[in-house]
């Protein structure tokens, strides 16, 4: 386990800026933690660690977006499950064969209705406001 905590959006953005670095094909990314803590704002670091162009907006009314990735074959995958109520509607989405590719990088911001859709090495982030400062933000990985 390793817990940092970033002082403003912009430290947020750029530590998943950094730790995208280390992601490959494959990789799945859990985000946890309340409304606002900042898991569009590492998503959006992600997918710019990644070099996408494409702003990342949370697609909490459409489930996914999927952004083709650079220079690669690889497709950054992010997933909004906030409004999903069923495990069942992630299959109907083809969930499973997402997760499986190699092909395939996978950010999901409220991924608790997926668990069982999750593999084991699936990498848990959790966001938590620091309540002492407004924009501070401790920031756990697992």
């Amino acid at each position: 386990m390793v817990k940092i905590t970033t002082q403003s959006a912009a430290e947020t953005h750029a530590l998943a800026y950094d730790f995208a670095a280390g992601l490959r094909g494959g990789d799945v990314v859990a985000l946890e933690g309340q409304l606002g803590s900042g898991k569009t704002t590492f998503a959006a670091g992600l997918a710019k660690g990644l070099r996408l162009k494409s702003k990342i907006k949370s697609p909490t009314f459409v489930l996914t977006h999927p952004h083709p990735i650079p220079k690669t074959k690889r497709t950054f995958y992010h997933f909004d499950l906030y409004r999903l109520r069923s495990p069942q509607d992630l299959a109907d989405l083809g969930f499973s064969e997402i997760l499986k590719s190699r092909d395939h990088i996978t950010v999901i911001e409220w991924p608790a209705v997926a668990k069982k859709f999750l593999p084991p090495q699936t990498i848990y982030i959790r966001f938590h406001h620091v309540k002492s400062h407004p924009n501070h933000r401790t920031v756990i990985f697992t």
